[in-house]
């Protein structure tokens, strides 16, 4: 069970999210920058990486980003990844990859995992 004080909380999973509002439709496990004061949409670029969706939110609605700590990310269909390995972000799409070129090292994977499905991550 995780904690959680309205604006901020620890996750089950151990992660450290706080509370903005999504300028976009997010899915759980998506990587998100921010978008203006308090907002977060879908990552553009790797650089602007703040954090991942806990949960799904529409447009306007408040969500619960992870910054730190233990994070589900979701893979892309063609996505793979191994325990210890380093997941980056991708610049145009936020999906994941394990090629340095592929944009700024994100964490490293604390499962196995293959395909569209959420993989556990340490953050940095």
């Amino acid at each position: 069970m995780g904690f959680e004080t309205g604006i901020s909380k620890i996750t089950e999973e151990g992660g450290f999210a706080v509370q903005l509002t999504a300028k976009t439709n997010l899915a759980r496990g998506k990587i998100v920058m921010i978008s203006g004061r308090n907002e977060v949409g879908a990552n553009t670029a790797a650089s602007t990486y703040i954090g991942v969706v806990y949960e799904d939110a529409l447009a306007e609605d408040p969500v619960f980003i992870v910054v730190k700590g233990i994070a589900d990310i979701l893979l892309p269909a063609e996505g793979n990844i191994e325990f210890g390995n380093l997941m980056y972000c991708l610049a145009i799409d936020p999906s994941l990859g394990t090629n340095a070129s592929n944009g700024d090292a994100i964490g490293r994977a604390i499962d196995n995992a293959e395909g569209a499905v959420l993989c556990k991550v340490r953050l940095f």
